[in-house]
């Protein structure tokens, strides 16, 4: 379990006021001059398009909306320039990679609302653990290149800014279902069955004095297109904000439990044309002497359960018309485990040996890890 805990500040420059001093002049009146510099708003994540040195896309809300559906969000973003996405379960739902310009997603740096969400181990973003975060966002960019210094040389592919909605704009209630077909065939005959099911509950109070809530309930549920790459993604989204004169307070919690069997071992080139064998999720394959595939097929028990719930209090403080103090205040856990084959694995690999206490442990068979 791994659990982090941070504080970030950021100040937008007020303006200027510069006094210059003519010393050649005779009379003290006439030997000040005011200069009035404009405010300098500093942002550190989010590029405009008229100034910022760095190429970029952008996803507004009507974009997502028209876009998306049971997607993971990497899927959402294939269609941006330099970017290219792969799906572990074939079909766009559970693990979905991504890469820009080349680099994969330990190289790029993706934020939700300015907090950071790679894993501070490896680096890596695991897309998953936040389900359908997709229907509550308000806007999407992309940077692609090193872009702004402020991400560090991890960011060297580029970055992902996520900016999640207000949800102020009106009172609602949303229930929304849908199903996806996939087609399934080979030896030239094709069917087609349904293997994806969504269902979603949206509530937002509008604005009610000085306070918004918002709320998002939903459940996706995919086969997978690979054998045994099932996703059971449960997600969450509660907001609530208050706005006062001079601040205004939004807290955020997010997240979501899921399960899925795991996927993620590639197959033989020479499967990728056939319709049935590419399907094949294989823990682990080789080629025998004859240059033949040889493999361990994926059991129903290598599965994995996991949850990582996000909490956020992000704060805007107008201290003047030209001052504003944003500070952004999370933390995030996880928590789970996965099951994996260790049919290969005997006594001595597993430590069930004398010296660790089990002098008459028997031979395991089709033992699994967790």
């Amino acid at each position: 379990m791994a659990r982090f805990f941070c504080l970030v500040l950021a100040l937008l420059s007020p303006s200027l006021l510069v006094a210059q001093t003519d010393s050649n002049s005779q009379s003290t009146s006439d030997s000040v001059k005011t200069y009035t510099v404009p405010s300098v708003t500093v942002t550190t994540t989010i590029a405009d398009r008229k100034t910022s040195p760095v190429a970029f896309s952008e996803l507004s809300q009507a974009d997502i909306a028209r876009n998306y559906t049971f997607q993971d969000l990497p899927v959402l973003l294939s269609d941006l320039p330099s970017t290219l996405v792969y799906s572990e379960n074939g079909n766009g739902i559970g693990y979905s990679n991504i890469s820009i310009r080349g680099f994969d997603q330990r190289r790029i740096a993706v934020m939700i609302n300015g907090i950071p969400q790679n894993d501070p181990e490896d680096h890596n973003v695991y897309w998953i653990d936040f389900p359908d975060l997709a229907s509550s966002l308000e806007s999407v960019q992309v940077q692609r290149g090193a872009g702004l210094a402020s991400y560090g040389p991890a960011a060297i592919g580029g970055s992902i800014n996520l900016q999640t909605s207000n949800f102020t704009d009106e009172r609602s209630i949303t229930l929304a279902s849908g199903i996806g077909i996939q087609e399934y065939g080979g030896a030239g005959d094709s069917k087609y069955q349904k293997t994806i099911e969504r269902f979603s509950l949206e509530l937002s109070s509008g604005l009610v004095d000085n306070y918004a809530f918002y709320g998002r309930l939903s459940r996706t549920n995919s086969d997978g297109y690979r054998d045994q790459s099932f996703a059971t993604l449960n997600s969450y989204f509660l907001s609530a904000v208050r706005y006062d004169d001079k601040v205004t307070t939004q807290i955020n919690i997010f997240g979501g439990p899921l399960s899925d069997g795991l996927a993620y071992t590639g197959i033989p080139k020479s499967f990728v044309k056939d319709r049935q064998l590419r399907r094949v999720n294989f823990s682990g394959w080789w080629l025998d002497e004859e240059g033949n595939v040889q493999g361990t097929v994926r059991r129903r028990q290598e599965v994995e359960n996991f949850t990582q719930p996000h909490y956020e209090m992000l704060t805007d403080w107008f201290v003047s018309d030209n001052v504003t103090l944003k500070s952004a205040l999370f933390y995030y856990s996880g928590d789970g485990f996965f099951d994996f084959d260790a049919s290969w694995a005997d006594t001595s690999a597993l430590g069930l040996t004398a010296a660790n206490g089990y002098p008459d442990a028997p031979a395991p068979t089709n033992a699994i890890i967790r």
